[in-house]
């Protein structure tokens, strides 16, 4: 088993997890799915009997109870929290997506990590984010110049890791300006980025509290470097 040792999502809502939950006699992936009016969903999937095998093992080792919460990052690589400490259980490649039955009259809508509004049409940078929440937490620094995340080393001691420090400060500033040009100030703050590489951001405008798309992380573009964030045990 393999110890997480990276950007860990710690307390973020229930709805920016996935969950492994035993349902009708057999494990099965869900989600839970909330609209801003105070709607939830609780929809699930049973196409993924692999990836519940690869969480449970996690849970097996330790002699904890199967199921729970889990993440899946933006390298692919499945994050299992489990008695205090963070497991890496693997990569899993295939994408997620939840189906719920009449989320308006006679109207069913599937749900996922891809960058497409409720209505069917494919986002542009800027417009509301609709889809699942699951997503590794990060911070664009004040005046838009890098991005950066923090690991707890122990109760006492944090170590911050910064992306001008894996690539260069000029190419760090590049993707972090983008960010800041489709949100639209360089206040910074918390976003957030899912394991098909989308990212996103909380926005409050007069009182509402939402989600905007930023695009998509693309190969191209300078990013941290998932073989620092796994060690054996």
């Amino acid at each position: 088993m393999q110890k997480y040792t990276g950007n860990c999502p710690e307390s973020i809502r229930k709805d920016a997890k996935y969950h492994i939950r035993y349902e009708k006699q057999q494990y099965v992936v869900g989600i839970t799915y909330t609209t801003e009016n105070g709607e939830y969903w609780t929809p699930s999937t049973t196409e993924h009997p692999h990836l519940v095998e690869m969480v449970n093992a996690v849970k097996s080792e330790y002699n904890l109870q199967k199921g729970g919460s889990f993440y899946i990052n933006e390298f692919r690589q499945v994050i299992v929290p489990a008695g205090g400490e963070y497991y890496y259980a693997g990569d899993y490649r295939r994408n997620l997506s939840f189906l719920i039955h009449d989320f308006l009259p006679g109207m069913d809508v599937e749900i996922s990590g891809k960058p497409y509004a409720l209505d069917g049409h494919k986002l542009r940078p800027g417009e509301l984010w609709e889809g699942c929440l699951m997503g590794i937490p990060y911070v664009l620094t004040a005046g838009g110049k890098d991005i950066r995340f923090e690991v707890q080393l122990s109760p006492t001691h944090f170590r911050r890791i910064s992306l001008s420090k894996i690539v260069s400060s000029q190419e760090a500033m590049r993707l972090a300006s983008r960010l800041c040009r489709v949100i639209g100030n360089t206040d910074g703050g918390r976003f957030y980025i899912n394991d098909q590489r989308e990212m996103f951001k909380p926005v409050v405008k007069n009182d509402d509290f939402s989600y905007i798309y930023l695009g998509a992380l693309t190969d191209s573009d300078p990013w941290f470097d998932p073989a620092v964030f796994v060690e054996s045990l």
